[in-house]
């Protein structure tokens, strides 16, 4: 397609995977299928399926390959990969309906205010659930298609469950506060789970300023011709200037 992914990650990869790297390095997310020689022929190859034989098929062919399971941690749709969520993780408007997204799917109560379901919030449970399912092992890190840092596309919401629409009882900054709580919690625990040595790749939709002390990349998905070299380059400081060392 005419997407270019600017994929931006760690300059000190983990121990057990830093070789003399070539120039660019390159890397792809893709969701669709290809034989592993392609997925090997990158860096980092980030892929929406946590089979662990074909990471290891990935790796035979090019053992300095990163291959990291990707989903979406914000959004449930009929093609969710993972758990079937209780409802009581779906957000809810003043009028307790479910908030619908405008292309199919429902947005996840990814807020500190998520109601629990035995002894969990979504934000707690659900990085336990991924990491069960990812063989750490074999894949070198784990990403999300979607982590907004706040609500997207959304006028009414009702976080506290009162009946009340938050963005006129409470104001938009507490909103976005509530939301960001869970979210840098959700990859606080992801990281606590995961260990040191491997990678959190987070796809905000935009170049977010959190949770960069508990993740090491980011993807930026920006249309060719429509972006300026220096917005690129802009881009790259700002990164170097925030990333994990």
């Amino acid at each position: 397609g005419r997407w270019l992914f600017l994929l931006l990650g760690l300059l000190v990869w983990p121990a057990q995977a830093q070789v003399n790297h070539t120039y660019p390095r390159t890397g792809v997310q893709h969701f669709g299928g290809a034989p592993a020689d392609w997925y090997a022929r990158f860096d980092l190859a980030i892929i929406p399926r946590h089979d662990e034989d074909e990471a290891r098929r990935i790796k035979a062919i090019n053992p300095n390959t990163l291959v990291i399971y990707t989903d979406g941690w914000t959004a449930y749709s009929r093609n969710w990969r993972l758990e079937e969520l209780p409802s009581e993780w779906l957000a809810q408007d003043s009028k307790g309906n479910k908030v619908d997204l405008n292309w199919g799917a429902q947005l996840i109560d990814m807020s500190i205010l998520c109601p629990k379901v035995n002894g969990k919030a979504y934000w707690e449970s659900h990085p336990e659930y991924i990491v069960s399912q990812v063989d750490l092992t074999v894949f070198d890190g784990i990403g999300s298609d979607w982590c907004w840092g706040k609500p997207s596309g959304v006028s009414d919401i009702d976080l506290d469950r009162n009946g009340r629409n938050d963005y006129d009882e409470h104001g938009e900054s507490w909103v976005n506060e509530k939301w960001l709580q869970g979210v840098t919690g959700f990859i606080a625990r992801l990281r606590q789970l995961m260990g040191p040595d491997k990678l959190i790749w987070i796809n905000s939709g935009q170049f977010h300023d959190w949770a960069w002390d508990n993740s090491n990349g980011v993807m930026l998905e920006r249309e060719p011709g429509v972006y300026r070299w220096d917005w690129y380059w802009k881009t790259y400081q700002d990164f170097m200037a925030s990333a994990r060392q």
